[in-house]
């Protein structure tokens, strides 16, 4: 489960693919906090947009690290 503004379950699923693996987030979520449920249905594309640019980054992140341990043995 995922507590504070959003809460549901989550999961992380990885799958084996030609030269490598794939890892995909799956998750449930529900915004718990009356403020944020009133954005989202105000301002949907806006936190949309915001939502995409942190996971894109995150993801982004992720990568690099991952990429440069991978490099170092």
């Amino acid at each position: 489960m995922a507590p504070g503004d959003v809460r549901g379950p989550a999961r992380l699923e990885i799958d084996r693919v030609p030269n490598g693996s794939q890892a995909r987030l799956v998750w449930d979520l529900e915004v718990r906090r009356p403020i944020l449920r009133t954005a989202a249905r105000v301002a949907r594309p806006l936190l949309q947009w915001g939502h995409d640019w942190v996971v894109s980054n995150g993801v982004a992140q992720f990568r690099r690290a991952a990429t440069a341990r991978t490099h170092e043995t």
